[in-house]
């Protein structure tokens, strides 16, 4: 065969997608032609398509020693320093390549994206810009655009850069997907997102991310049954790895879902987004002091459960021996900083690739780096794949596994996983002696007061109804009719979205719930949630996904909540609050004593404002409200880890 008709070949095999076989095509062509920049430079790009960067740079520089000013050239060796992790050398080939061409939009796009790796993303941002100038049509640019925007929190113009990719190709799936990710998570706009998620589904039958956002959807707005249909559906197809780690949480408010359930989806997260080289030096014995560095992964400082699970035992960092940095993935107020006392360095990993921040967090080298919420919340799990530290642990403000083998302990307690679960983790069970949390006393803490006597028996539930699936209801809606003038008080934020409520509503209504005896009720002005358990006799925890820090609070103000825990850890928060702080009266073993549980409390004729301060002081006097005690656990538990790596190093 001649050198025309290999090469021939072999851009056929490249047309069609078959790159090993243009390689194999072009190995036989360079015995014939060594050095020639045609075969080069096709060479090099199917390294490239192969996601072989590296190996793609020998063969793309002897074709530009030929052809020197060859923009294609130059644009493709910039992408393969870029994908090397070569951020400076990507910079100078593309500054060389727009010297030649300056208004190339595909060379600005592409240095743009390294920009926006690097963290640069304002730089980033203006370059997109440029390179969309007299480009409206550039798909891709705007979807980048829109994501360096989201991460520089510019959130509206992110929405807005969407909708223009969606304008570009108003027929390709995936830029639907996007565009209703950004409108449920980032503009919250329900409407607008189910609209779009809906397209993308209509578009392609088989976007199994489309379903999973459809899936959350029906999840947010109290839609169980279609939630279980899309999320079920979710877990046989293929989801983008940054929205798997999404399903895997969404996966816990389903009440039939196991925690086998939970750990395979979080397994399928950990597969997709690759191998990476551990950074971490080997562990190291704890210092003759006794001392201990500890990094948290934290974008969370304020008004929000991680902060709330955190701050209370963080204070007594230094007193019980532990050296914190805090690598913060949103920038703390200089009010934060003041409030979290404890914390000895803060370093910024914001704007940053993980691989970036994996790098900054290796430097500083900790003992032990914590992720507080594992999946929830986008708290730069995938940071942890790279293993910047030597020994990782997630908790405690988390909800299941993270399907990470390089987290070696999940925080734990003896009630929190059943005997036997262990199997269902990536991680092995740090079990500290009390509960696997610590919360403080809410501030202000209001009084316990009456309820009303004109209202009768009032019992609530102040959760994410989300949490609230057909078992949930149908329990619940037993429970009522053996009440028979007791009313049911369902209070969130979410159900300022009238879908939701109309979707609460006629879940109650198929499970035979009169609709005059249910109270469904949005959101209260900041400050103000608390006084509303003064309204409740009794609050109920739901099936699948238990409460957490909702629970916390309700014993706070003195209201016990029946629980019946579940097999995953989702599901078994209540339990452990209760029985850390002795009210195991209120732990049910099945639906048959849920309903008794309540009934005892709610037949009880003594003075119920007593009772309630009676439950308020058993989680005053209880070890989850003392900080120094749970620090010194987490201390003394992290230090026993940190040796047994040590040892095996």
């Amino acid at each position: 065969m001649s050198p025309e008709d290999l090469f021939a070949h072999a851009e056929k095999h490249f047309r069609r997608g078959r790159f090993a076989e243009a390689l194999r095509s072009l190995a036989k062509l360079k015995r014939l032609v060594p050095d020639h920049p045609e075969v080069m430079h096709l060479e090099g790009v199917c390294l490239i398509s192969l996601g072989r960067h590296a190996e793609a740079l020998t063969p793309l520089n002897g074709a530009l020693r030929a052809k020197p000013n060859n923009v294609d050239l130059l644009n493709a060796i910039g992408s393969c320093h870029a994908k090397t992790g070569d951020h400076e050398g990507a910079l100078e080939t593309y500054a060389r390549a727009l010297s030649i061409t300056p208004n190339d939009p595909r060379v600005r796009y592409n240095l743009a994206n390294s920009l926006s790796d690097q963290g640069r993303l304002d730089e980033a941002i203006e370059t997109y810009r440029q390179a969309l100038t007299g480009n409206d049509a550039f798909t891709d640019a705007w979807s980048n655009l829109a994501q360096a925007l989201k991460r520089a929190g510019r959130l509206d113009e992110a929405c807005d850069a969407y909708r223009r990719a969606v304008e570009t190709a108003p027929e390709d799936d995936l830029v639907w997907e996007d565009l209703g990710f950004a409108e449920f998570f980032l503009r919250h706009d329900p409407d607008a997102a189910m609209a779009a998620l809906t397209r993308a589904a209509a578009l392609n039958s088989k976007n199994a991310s489309a379903r999973l956002g459809l899936g959350l959807l029906a999840v947010e707005r109290c839609d169980p049954d279609a939630a279980a249909r899309s999320l079920l559906r979710t877990a046989k197809g293929q989801v983008r790895p940054d929205q798997l780690g999404n399903a895997t949480v969404a996966l816990n408010y389903l009440e039939d879902s196991e925690p086998a359930d939970v750990l395979r989806m979080a397994k399928q997260w950990r597969k997709d987004i690759g191998t990476f080289a551990p950074l971490a030096k080997a562990a190291r014995r704890p210092a003759e002091d006794g001392s201990l560095r500890l990094g948290i992964v934290c974008g969370h400082f304020r008004n929000h459960p991680v902060a709330y699970l955190l701050r209370p035992w963080v204070r007594h960092a230094e007193d019980v021996g532990l050296d914190i940095t805090v690598f913060h993935t949103t920038a703390p107020s200089a009010e934060d900083r003041a409030d979290w006392i404890g914390v000895s360095e803060w370093r910024d990993i914001s704007d940053v690739s993980d691989q970036i921040a994996a790098e900054v967090i290796a430097d500083a080298g900790p003992d032990v780096l914590m992720t507080p919420s594992g999946h929830l919340d986008d708290q730069r799990l995938a940071v942890f794949a790279r293993r910047p530290a030597p020994v990782q642990v997630v908790g405690p403000s988390h909800c299941c596994t993270t399907g990470l083998n390089e987290i070696d302990a999940i925080l734990s307690d003896r009630h929190q996983i059943p005997e036997g679960g262990e199997r269902h983790y990536a991680e092995r069970p740090l079990v500290l002696p009390d509960g696997y949390v610590c919360f403080d006393a809410p501030a202000p803490l209001p009084g316990v007061s009456p309820p009303d006597p004109a209202a009768g028996p009032v019992l609530g539930c102040f959760n994410n109804p989300s949490k609230i699936g057909r078992g949930t209801a149908a329990l619940w809606s037993d429970l009522m009719d053996r009440h028979p003038t007791a009313r049911l008080l369902l209070k969130n934020p979410t159900f300022d979205d009238g879908q939701a409520a109309a979707n609460i509503r006629r879940l109650f209504a198929d499970c035979g719930m009169a609709d005059d005896r249910l109270m469904v009720e949005g959101g209260v002005a900041p400050g103000q949630l608390l006084e509303q358990y003064n309204r409740l006799h009794l609050a109920l925890d739901p099936l699948g996904y238990s409460g957490g820090i909702t629970t916390l609070e309700a014993l706070w103000m003195g209201v016990p909540v029946i629980t019946l825990p579940g097999r995953k850890f989702a599901a078994r928060h209540s339990l452990t609050h209760l029985m850390n702080c002795g009210l195991k009266q209120f732990v049910a073993s099945d639906e048959a004593s849920y309903i008794a549980a309540a009934k005892a409390w709610l037949d009880d004729e003594t003075d119920l404002v007593a009772r309630k301060l009676r439950v308020r002081e058993a989680i005053r006097n209880a070890p989850l409200s003392d900080g120094r005690r749970y620090a010194r656990a987490l201390k003394q538990a992290l230090s026993e880890l940190v040796t047994q790596q040590a040892g095996t190093a």
